[in-house]
């Protein structure tokens, strides 16, 4: 028996020997990315649905998953057994591997227990067991895990049977990825409902009746052949559909010999034949539009995590919180959403001339990117548009503005002169005088002539004078801009 490691530098010298590190982990992990206000607007789960605890499994399931993988597991005589091993079962592993190293025509059979299947699903490479040193590793560590709270293990086992059961691998799919656990295998697999095959394998077997007893037996029978197909997951559910559903026919036999089903329910079994998802079927198309925001910041977070692909990045464990305001972006994007109809568009007042006065509606793309001023910062509380596809038209377009940049060119410009008159108003003229201007500093050296002979020093005056500022119209006069040397060319010679 092992005591538990709960000491922080006991478990880094465990894992520095090769041990894998030893944690309570979790069954279910996935991105999520919330907004200002810690709400959700962008969640993975992954998987998509797990057994929460052990007693939320219907013991019709634990049984037959026991049945096949780990008989011993669960047996209460003995309160500190380790999980780990199977002495029994271990050492006929052993003694086959030295009879296979003589002749290689002998079978070698599986030594593992639930406990090391996990941590080889979980942590050895690739999912498999290689050598015999990475046997070990996956034995000392699923011991230190069994033992990390007690060195009673009853509770440590039926743990280990929930996060079996979530975290078993079952192929993937086109579309969908990696398929982990049972749960999601029995959604993606077969299109069944998770509650219902729960509630029909919980149920007490003589109340159903006949529509419900042959739910019951079409749901046992999914759940037996994807336990079944954990051994060659993509062999058997993507290539040999009729080789598992043989072994499947073949275990309803012995499981109903065995006491661990009914005859009735062995029988109603053995007549249903499994229908697929079929690969054509896909889920909902997603919303593009409706999900700009969360998928701005993902794109932002792959450089940053040195991920490569949304995919993965989907599946890690990770909890990201934005600046993003949920409900304002929502709102704008239902606003442009609905403004592919000509009632909102009237409605909105934008039907006039040289506005919306003609054409379709639906051919205008939106977006809209908006920011708050914060402390040091300005802060993004909506980035969206109405253009349902992954391009981001903030993000990842480039617009000639044209005529709309001297709106911003303006703005900016008076900026400059708000800054110019909080430091320099309150000035008296001496100081004036000494001002250091740059050679070049146009702005700085008009505003300090302004204060040197303006009546009228508020902020609005400055600005009205501001706008009026002279400049030479004299056609051999150049000018630079992000274009280039300018000379003015669009004006009256008369």
């Amino acid at each position: 028996m092992l005591m538990p490691t709960r000491d922080a530098n006991t478990s880094i010298a465990l894992s520095r020997v090769g041990v894998f590190p030893i944690y309570h982990e979790k069954n279910q992990a996935g991105l999520v990315i919330q907004d200002r206000n810690g709400l959700a607007i962008y969640n993975t789960p992954y998987p998509r649905q797990v057994y929460p605890d052990f007693q939320s499994i219907p013991p019709l399931i634990v049984n037959t998953l026991l049945f096949i993988e780990n008989r011993e597991i669960l047996d209460r005589k003995h309160p500190y057994r380790n999980p780990a091993i199977q002495w029994g079962r271990f050492s006929r592993a052993i003694f086959d591997l030295g009879l296979h190293a003589v002749d290689h025509n002998v079978t070698v059979i599986g030594g593992s227990t639930l406990a090391t299947q996990l941590e080889k699903t979980r942590h050895s490479p690739g999912g498999r067991t290689g050598t015999v040193g990475e046997k070990l590793r996956q034995i000392v560590s699923a011991s230190l895990r069994a033992y990390q709270d007690s060195p009673a293990t009853y509770r440590a086992r039926r743990e280990i049977i929930c996060n079996y059961i979530n975290s078993i691998p079952l192929a993937a799919r086109r579309g969908q990825g990696e398929i982990i656990g049972l749960a999601d295998g029995l959604r993606d697999w077969y299109v069944a409902d998770f509650k219902d095959v729960n509630r029909v394998l919980t149920a007490d077997e003589r109340r159903l009746n006949s529509r419900q007893f042959a739910k019951r037996a079409q749901a046992y029978r999914q759940v037996l052949s994807l336990l079944l197909a954990l051994r060659e997951p993509t062999s058997d559910l993507v290539r040999h559909e009729d080789r598992l559903a043989a072994e499947t026919d073949r275990y309803l036999h012995v499981l109903c010999h065995s006491g661990v089903i009914s005859t009735d329910l062995r029988d109603a079994a053995l007549r249903i034949r499994l229908l697929r998802r079929p690969d054509a079927e896909s889920e909902a198309p997603e919303r593009f539009a409706a999900n700009k925001g969360s998928n701005a910041v993902r794109m932002q977070l792959l450089p940053l995590l040195g991920i490569d692909s949304t995919y993965a990045l989907d599946r890690l464990d990770l909890a990201v919180r934005t600046t993003i305001d949920a409900p304002s972006e929502r709102s704008a994007s239902d606003f442009l959403d609905g403004l592919s109809n000509a009632e909102a568009v009237k409605a909105a007042g934008l039907d006039q001339f040289q506005l919306l006065d003609r054409g379709n509606p639906r051919s205008v793309i939106y977006s809209v990117t908006l920011y708050e001023r914060g402390q040091g910062a300005n802060l993004l509380r909506i980035q969206t548009d109405n253009y349902n596809q992954p391009l981001d038209i903030n993000q990842g377009t480039r617009l000639q503005l044209g005529s709309t940049a001297k709106l911003r060119t303006l703005i900016n410009y008076l900026q400059i002169i708000e800054e110019l008159h909080s430091r320099y108003a309150g000035m008296p003229g001496a100081a004036l005088k000494s001002v250091a201007v740059i050679p070049g500093d146009k702005l700085t050296q008009w505003a300090v002539d302004y204060f040197s002979t303006a009546d009228d020093l508020s902020l609005e005056a400055m600005l009205e004078a501001a706008l009026q500022r002279k400049y030479s119209a004299n056609p051999d006069e150049a000018f630079f801009t992000a274009g280039g040397l300018h000379h003015f060319a669009n004006f009256e010679r008369s």
